[in-house]
């Protein structure tokens, strides 16, 4: 099963116009396409480059990896804020990763695909990470965190021993986020965030995960931990659609 880290030509200007050559149109959606730099390979371990950055710049340019990542209830368990130990600490929240029983969670897998994602937001954004992403994609300097995501339109995700693979089946997350019928998705900031909400009554849980892992994670239940996996899947591995909707945050 393959992460994806670092994948570039992700942002956008004007309502869905995604930048440099590799929008791709499917009726008026504009999908995030690109290259794509792996965090983790088949033999199940991190890639050595993203560790390598991991290592080198996780002091960032404005607020350190460590506090970035331990503002999220899934992560809270990282207890060492030197960069060599956070680089040992992604290594294995990746390689712990499963989705594939059918009598136990998602959690582990929801886990690893929110944490690359939440890492392409810190390093393409030059207050947190100082934009490290722009080395990976062709010098796009475009910050990830802003851009919004059409939840309604999420492919199933099947990850397997070489990587994830769109089913062709499409669900709609916006549930999953909190996001209202009448709204089209959120920012991929937002979606991070989400992990932390406590709307009284959720139907997601409250929190929808708990710290300091994320051990309970919508309420144990998996169908909706594989629909909150595959938003960020689709983020990872630049198959999700621009919103050119209305954004809004979620509110359940």
């Amino acid at each position: 099963m393959d992460i994806l880290l670092f994948a570039g030509d992700y942002g956008y200007t004007g309502a869905v116009q995604v930048l440099r050559q590799h929008c791709h149109y499917h009726g008026d959606r504009a999908k995030l396409v690109g290259n794509r730099h792996r965090l983790r390979h088949g033999n199940g371990r991190a890639d050595h480059g993203i560790l390598e950055v991991i290592t080198s710049y996780c002091g960032g340019s404005g607020t350190s990896l460590y506090t970035f990542l331990t503002g999220y209830n899934p992560y809270k368990d990282l207890s060492s804020s030197t960069c060599s130990k956070i680089a040992t600490y992604v290594s294995g929240v990746i390689s712990a990763a499963t989705c594939s029983s059918s009598s136990k969670t998602c959690n582990t897998m929801l886990r690893a695909q929110m944490l690359a994602t939440a890492l392409d937001v810190y390093f393409s954004d030059p207050s947190l990470g100082g934009d490290k992403i722009a080395a990976y994609n062709g010098g796009n300097t475009t910050s990830l965190g802003p851009v919004a995501i059409d939840l309604s339109h999420i492919c199933n995700m099947t990850d397997g021993s070489t990587g994830s693979t769109c089913t062709g089946v499409y669900e709609d997350a916006r549930p999953e986020f909190g996001i209202v019928s009448s709204c089209l998705g959120t920012t991929v900031s937002q979606m991070l965030g989400y992990a932390n909400a406590n709307f009284p009554s959720s139907p997601n849980g409250d929190p929808v995960a708990t710290a300091t892992s994320g051990a309970t994670w919508y309420k144990q239940i998996k169908s909706r931990q594989v629909i909150g996996k595959d938003g960020f899947d689709n983020i990872n591995n630049q198959i999700a659609n621009i919103d050119a909707g209305t954004v809004c945050s979620p509110s359940f």
